[in-house]
């Protein structure tokens, strides 16, 4: 046991470096991709469900800027990069609630 021990902590010094040498294994994200994908937004927000438009938006914008000659749309880059690389979902999430009072007794489960 006396002998493992600093080997272990040798090892355990060396995994971070290890790790970062690691290959990511994320594909590259490439100007056709985001030419698929802003292709595949607009025909979505000018032919689909309102829905659709709006939970697009949420998803993808922070913030809207109006100038006198044109719109300037910004929002998350790493949400744009995983639609680009995966592709848009093809349908409304569904909405998230939240169950403030679960359990508020704690008769069960405990």
């Amino acid at each position: 046991m006396a002998q493992l021990c600093p080997r272990r902590d040798e090892l355990n010094r060396e995994i971070p470096t290890l790790q970062d040498e690691l290959p990511t294994g994320i594909p590259a994200l490439t100007t056709d991709k985001i030419a698929i994908l802003s292709q595949a937004m607009r025909q979505r927000l000018e032919q689909g469900p309102s829905e659709l438009k709006q939970a697009y938006m949420r998803l993808f914008l922070d913030k809207v800027e109006l100038h006198q000659d044109e719109i300037r749309l910004a929002g998350p880059k790493a949400v744009l990069a995983k639609a680009a690389l995966k592709g848009l979902p093809s349908s409304v999430p569904e909405v998230l609630i939240c169950v403030r009072q679960w359990r508020t007794r704690q008769d069960s489960n405990l």
